[in-house]
């Protein structure tokens, strides 16, 4: 077993008391996700607007040292507000 990018929970914000997961990789949720096929043009589109990554809250920009450290197979991720730093001792990222 590996440690994936963490998951983030939040409150769905389509307003229907639903729950999101989500990591750089991933959007999960406990309600039905919008088909990407079907348009959805229209500003005041909640659900539509799970589609588009500027919506979400977790972001590679966010997460790539995590993801980075999976790629170069890394059991375990470091984690909390050590994890930049124990980042920066292991590979110099100033």
């Amino acid at each position: 077993n590996r440690d994936v990018p963490t998951y983030a929970i939040r409150r769905s914000p389509t307003g229907n008391w639903g729950f999101c997961l989500e990591s750089c990789w991933g959007l999960f949720a406990s309600f039905e996700l919008p088909n990407n096929n079907q348009r959805h043009d229209h500003e005041d589109d909640v659900e539509g607007a799970l589609l588009q990554d500027s919506t979400l809250s977790i972001t590679s920009s966010v997460q790539w040292r995590e993801a980075m450290l999976y790629n170069y197979g890394a059991v375990t991720l470091p984690e909390g507000r050590v994890a930049a730093a124990h980042y920066r001792r292991l590979w110099g990222d100033h």
